[in-house]
């Protein structure tokens, strides 16, 4: 069975580099993209390939040619096998970033071997967006279906459509953590659980009110700012609330989470070019958040979130994105939904 130890194994080549470790990357990418194990065969080959393989390695043994042009001009006709290749672990361009939505704001961020958790482990089941279903959470215990190696846990507020504490404990005591990153709020309305999981921490990680801004290097090429903004709505004005600026070695994505659309928030961050926005349906419903958009962040790709599953949304959210969506297409750079479970997009 491909599990992540596994597919670890083959993107590493430990034991030996040869072209039959796509076999089990390319089973991976097919059992998760349809929820189903993935297993895979080696039957005993011998030296009578060597030759063969010489002469017909690379993308050759796969698509026929090794010529990069060539196989992009298949994948944009439409041709799946050659997006499946391309697509898979093994062939994905190093400053690719893969987000999966989990549910919410649940977003799972993979930028070669940083895996970060934001705003992921929520189990609410009476507020007006989504949270885990209990296969997802199961999934994440166990480590299955692509939900396995997080290192980084970061936390934008302490709402439960973001962050639910008993869950939190549950997973980190199975899956210890290399970060955990949180306002201190939360912490204060929740204060047994600091105790329940500091041993579960490499690194824990208090967002002090007082401090605008907070930078903490993940990894020697991961670094990551939380930002202190206003949460949407005036009920909420006492929620101390922060949204993540990633820094992925060149690239970088910004995650507003519930974020109010005040330009103040966000007006130290016009001077560095963004790659990809992750911005709640707000953002493109109101004039602020539009402007704030399209003159100060003015990212590269824009994906909207935070939206409900199709058959929980009693707030019409998703009705209302795809309206603004197809609105204010010629404001904005490519916009993309992120509103599915399990539903993955490259920046």
């Amino acid at each position: 069975m491909v599990n992540e130890a596994l597919l670890h194994d083959l993107e590493h080549a430990i034991g030996a580099v040869h072209a039959s470790a796509m076999g089990g990357m390319l089973a991976y990418e097919i059992g998760r993209e349809n929820n189903i194990p993935a297993y895979v065969v080696d039957p005993v080959v011998v030296d009578e390939m060597a030759g063969y393989a010489e002469r017909n390695g690379g993308l050759t043994a796969y698509l026929g040619t090794n010529d990069l042009r060539e196989v992009e001009r298949m994948v944009k006709h439409g041709d799946e096998f050659a997006a499946l290749v391309v697509n898979s672990r093994r062939l994905r361009p190093m400053d690719e970033i893969r987000i999966t939505l989990l549910a919410n704001a649940g977003v799972l961020i993979q930028w070669r071997e940083t895996r970060i958790l934001v705003d992921g482990i929520h189990r609410n089941t009476h507020a007006p967006f989504s949270g885990l279903s209990q296969q997802v959470f199961s999934d994440l215990l166990r480590g299955a279906n692509g939900l396995g190696g997080i290192q980084h846990l970061l936390y934008t507020h302490g709402h439960i459509d973001h962050f639910t504490a008993e869950e939190n404990v549950r997973y980190l005591r199975q899956h210890p953590a290399w970060t955990l990153m949180l306002p201190e709020q939360v912490l204060l309305e929740h204060p047994d659980f600091l105790e329940q999981v500091t041993a579960h921490c490499g690194d824990i990680q208090r967002l002090r009110t007082g401090q605008a801004v907070t930078t903490c290097d993940l990894t020697e090429h991961v670094r990551v700012q939380a930002i202190h903004t206003a949460h949407a709505g005036r009920e909420f004005s006492s929620v101390q609330h922060v949204c993540y600026l990633l820094r992925l070695g060149d690239r970088s994505l910004l995650l507003l989470s519930d974020s109010a659309c005040s330009r103040e928030s966000f007006s130290s961050l016009g001077s560095e070019p963004i790659d990809g926005v992750l911005a709640n349906p707000l953002f493109l419903n109101q004039p602020e958040g539009r402007l704030i958009l399209s003159e100060i962040l003015c990212p590269a790709k824009l994906i909207v979130y935070h939206i409900p599953f199709r058959g929980e949304d009693t707030i019409g959210f998703r009705r209302m994105v795809e309206r603004d969506v197809k609105k204010y297409k010629d404001r904005f750079p490519p916009t993309a939904i992120l509103w599915n479970k399990l539903q993955t997009m490259v920046c």
